[in-house]
């Protein structure tokens, strides 16, 4: 599944297939059971945000607000918070 859009907010409680966001500004929060990629110049993972595999993100601008990581996190990132 693959999310476009300017402001993206993902919000569900559970996503068991691989997903991919693109957008200016991308906010994810919720359960992932499989591999997530995120591109954006503003990528927020907040504390309530758990994946089970590996995160990739591509972002000007990355805040980690407490995620929980299981896999591996790649990707390439300016500006970490």
């Amino acid at each position: 599944t693959y999310y476009l859009g300017n402001e993206i907010v993902y919000e569900a409680p559970a996503t068991e297939v691989p997903v991919a966001f693109a957008g200016t500004n991308v906010y994810i929060t919720g359960d992932f059971h499989d591999n997530v990629t995120i591109t954006g110049a503003k990528v927020v993972g907040t504390s309530s945000a758990r994946f089970a595999k590996d995160l990739e993100v591509w972002a000007v601008e990355f805040v980690d607000e407490g995620i929980t990581l299981r896999g591996d996190l790649k990707g390439r990132v300016m500006q970490n918070k």
